[in-house]
């Protein structure tokens, strides 16, 4: 019995000494101390997420870490590389010191197939990591740095009337617009419905082909999913009724355009506002709401919970408490676009939110150096439904002694939104040439 015992206790001697040389192995933090999820939303009134991408600081994300022995990790990133709204990375190794762990590797997104570099470090409290070298899937067909084309003229194929409209004939007619930054057709017959329908679609080709290169010079699409832009924040200039209404029967022209761009200043947009990835053949724009409401924000100093209720509704999907919340808001900025969205039918409104939230599907084509990056008939029906809505903002932009044209904008804008309504293809978008500017 005496044997037994003593073979007892030596067995428990030998246990514990083993649990606590186990105990003993992490002379760090212990895992369960580390695992948890890390985030810099706005919402979270103690960040402890240091996130960069790319060298850029980026807010308004979050990120798993789980590690169970302290020699592996399992990291998962919520929305941070485009494309990718949930990406787990498994078996990571860890390397332990006396105050955390240090892990790096290689990762490869599952949807986009974007390829990138990542080090990260984790401590009690706190997660570090920098996702680095990001290459997007098809990054070397799609980025680049594209500039606005320089308008063409010349001879097309249109409908075109009799003088008393009773019959319409495909006919060559030259001087039309062959290229111009805003690119749109239609699948027309030749009839009244598609004369009409031709008519206002040249008709806003010339508009915004003739606003567009005062306020954007170049795009630029980076291999690591951002968008920058060189813009200009300067008034139009030659924006006036004759001009606007000219152009339901005048040609645009490079000619009518040069001055107003000749001594025009740009500057660089910042990174991080706006991204791109692509996904079932579709190019899809995203933009980064959590960085433009936050810099709206910083410059009209607003109230940080109004602001951090905003991300959270972006954030959990709901448009109509986003509505409801950014007509708080505007009682502060009284901003003009964000009164238009306020005021929009929720339907639509509900359209625009998956946009935002989701991304915008387009279609990308080259041909002959040109690319157009254009919505279809699908996608591009709900803002042809919203375009009469679109009537006080549009005239909310307009110079003070235009004002009173209101009602004529109102024809236009209603005119525009069932002309495009009626074909049964259509593409509206950007048409641009790949710069040498890389």
């Amino acid at each position: 019995m005496k044997k037994i015992s003593i073979l007892m206790t030596g067995f428990l001697v030998i246990t514990l000494s083993l649990l606590t040389s186990c105990d003993n192995d992490h002379y760090g933090p212990a895992p369960v101390d580390v695992t948890a999820n890390y985030s810099n939303k706005l919402s979270n009134p103690n960040p402890n997420l240091i996130l960069t991408y790319n060298g850029e600081t980026m807010i308004g994300k979050s990120v798993d870490f789980s590690t169970v022995t302290g020699e592996t990790a399992i990291v998962t990133l919520y929305d941070i590389l485009p494309g990718e709204k949930e990406l787990k990375m498994v078996s990571i190794p860890l390397s332990e010191d006396e105050e955390g762990y240090s892990f790096s590797g290689s990762g490869m997104g599952e949807n986009t197939l974007t390829s990138f570099r990542y080090e990260g470090r984790v401590t009690k409290g706190q997660l570090t990591l920098n996702i680095s070298n990001l290459q997007m899937g098809n990054a070397e067909l799609w980025a680049n740095t594209y500039k606005l084309p320089t308008v063409i003229n010349g001879i097309k194929r249109i409908v075109v009337g009799d003088i008393w409209g009773d019959e319409y004939t495909w006919q060559e007619v030259d001087g039309q617009v062959l290229n111009a930054s805003c690119y749109f057709y239609a699948d027309i017959e030749a009839s009244e419905s598609g004369a009409t329908t031709q008519t206002w679609g040249n008709a806003i080709q010339n508009i915004l082909s003739y606003i567009l290169p005062q306020v954007l010079q170049d795009i630029t699409l980076r291999a690591d999913g951002n968008i920058t832009a060189s813009y200009s924040n300067e008034p139009l200039s030659g924006l006036d009724m004759e001009t606007i209404f000219g152009f339901l029967s005048v040609p645009l022209t490079q000619d009518m355009i040069t001055p107003h761009i000749a001594n025009r200043k740009y500057i660089p947009s910042p990174k991080g506002f706006a991204n791109w990835h692509q996904k079932n053949d579709k190019f899809i724009l995203k933009l980064n709401l959590a960085n433009i409401i936050s810099q709206i924000a910083s410059d009209k100093h607003i109230d940080a919970n109004i602001i951090n209720a905003i991300i959270d509704a972006i954030s959990q999907m709901d448009p109509m408490k986003l509505k409801e919340l950014l007509t708080t808001l505007n009682q502060s900025l009284n901003n003009d676009t964000l009164g238009f969205l306020i005021n929009i039918n929720d339907t639509s409104f509900k359209a625009l939110f998956n946009w935002l939230t989701t991304g915008i599907p387009m279609l990308v084509t080259s041909k002959e150096g040109h690319t157009h990056i254009y919505l279809d008939k699908e996608e591009f029906t709900p803002i042809a439904k919203l375009l009469p809505d679109l009537s006080p903002l549009v005239i909310s932009m307009l110079p003070e002694d235009m004002q009173a044209l209101g009602s004529i904008i109102s024809a236009f804008l209603d005119g525009i939104s069932k002309a495009f309504l009626s074909p049964q293809k259509i593409e509206f978008g950007l048409e641009l040439v790949q710069s040498n500017k890389k």
